[in-house]
């Protein structure tokens, strides 16, 4: 999985880096591995902002989540984006399942 990172309002940071890369490996689940995410890290002085932005067989999935820490605000971001994508499994799961109802004439 490929993570690209954006940092606005304060110098890149290794730690944060490595972080999300490894918060970013839990996606792979609902993701091949050639997929690219789009990360932006932001220090707004009062609170830390993380949006990720993904886009896989025509959807985009964008989370933005913002917090005092963050670590808390990636772990809270990755987690968003995980529901997002299980959702989107399971209603393609349903469409294709092709259910049928049977019809009981009386």
């Amino acid at each position: 999985m490929n993570v690209t990172i954006r940092f606005k309002g304060f110098e890149s940071s290794e730690a944060a880096k490595t972080y999300l890369e490894e918060r970013a490996k839990k996606l792979i689940k609902f993701l091949p591995p050639t997929t690219t995410v789009n990360a932006t890290l932001e220090d707004d002085k009062v609170r830390k902002i993380v949006e990720l932005t993904l886009r896989h067989k025509g959807a985009e999935y964008v989370v933005k989540q913002e917090s005092d820490n963050l670590t808390t605000s990636i772990d809270d971001a990755v987690d968003k984006l995980m529901r997002q994508l299980s959702r989107a499994k399971d209603k393609k799961q349903k469409k294709h399942t092709g259910v049928t109802k049977e019809v009981v004439e009386m």
